[in-house]
């Protein structure tokens, strides 16, 4: 499952690497990237995302999400 993970990370660093500013890329990586426990870089991610497209409301929940764990679980 982990390398399932690392491949999707590597493909969000290469969509980014072309499109810095592709909203969706940011959020999906987020969600990868909370998906391995590396909760502080998905909120940076999502954080991204919503900077990008403000609206974007699967990232706010996505950040919402991430932040109650984070709250409930602080490494």
């Amino acid at each position: 499952a982990a390398g399932k993970f690392d491949h999707a990370l590597t493909n969000y660093h290469s969509a980014l690497s072309l499109q810095p500013n592709y909203a969706v890329a940011h959020n999906n990586m987020g969600i990868t990237l909370h998906e391995l426990g590396r909760l502080q870089d998905a909120v940076f991610n999502y954080q991204k995302a919503i900077h990008i497209k403000p609206d974007y409301f699967e990232a706010h929940n996505n950040l919402a999400d991430a932040l109650r764990r984070l709250a409930s679980h602080p490494r």
